[in-house]
């Protein structure tokens, strides 16, 4: 029998993400600048705190400046769609 697939929390939040790497915001908006998305600090807070969007490149970025799975790194309305689709047999 195949060993089951480890569970990961649906939901990281971004702001845990940064910390947990040691990183402040501007620290982390230079990391993600590295990989080709500018970013100002006050963006990476506000999109932490969900006050803002961001696009997929972004996020794409972001994953990157941290060093793990874009598909690792998605915000709350991103999260939820993905999920709806998979309660209802769809796949994202």
């Amino acid at each position: 029998m195949p060993s089951p697939t480890p569970t990961i929390a649906p939901h990281v939040p971004l702001r845990e993400l940064r910390v947990a790497h040691g990183l402040t915001c501007e620290q982390l908006a230079e990391k993600i600048a590295e990989h080709g998305q500018q970013i100002t600090p006050s963006a990476v807070s506000n999109i932490e705190l969900g006050h803002k969007k961001a696009s997929a490149l972004l996020m794409t970025a972001w994953a990157r400046a941290l060093k793990i799975s874009p598909l690792n790194v998605r915000q709350e309305a991103e999260l939820r769609v993905l999920l709806d689709g998979r309660r209802e047999g769809r796949v994202a």
